[in-house]
């Protein structure tokens, strides 16, 4: 006979994980920075997709997310060398807090990103929106 026995569920995702079509923003004193979702760090290192430009909607409070494997004037090199993407900018931080009408308090929040808009290979275009 087995003894009555409660397992614990082995497949929940680590509570720090960041949910699929989500990415975190960080507040706190220890610094501010953007951490992307496993799924969208995966696909940024296996194309090679290493510059980031950041944009926003002129008619919406909607900021665009665009990686590229070429660098453009206007972009920034990612170090893509870790397990997550680090976006440790603060002039990006401070237009997504201006644009999206974003508050600091609570200091880590989720914001929404989108599937790939992009139909090249050459890039990866994402919505963010709160």
């Amino acid at each position: 006979m087995e003894p009555n026995i409660v397992f614990l569920d082995l497949g929940q995702k680590n509570s720090k994980a960041i949910p699929r079509g989500k990415m975190l923003i960080n507040f706190t004193n220890g610094g501010k920075y953007i951490r992307l979702n496993r799924e969208i760090t995966d696909i940024i290192k296996e194309g090679k997709y290493i510059y980031l430009r950041v944009g926003f909607s002129p008619v919406s409070t909607d900021a665009y997310f665009v990686f590229g494997k070429k660098q453009e004037p206007d972009s920034m090199a990612l170090d893509i060398e870790g397990k997550t993407i680090y976006i440790r900018s603060r002039y990006i931080m401070d237009k997504l807090v201006e644009k999206l009408s974003l508050k600091t308090e609570p200091k880590t929040q989720h914001l929404d990103m989108s599937k790939n808009l992009s139909n090249s290979s050459e890039y990866l275009t994402y919505r963010i929106s709160k």
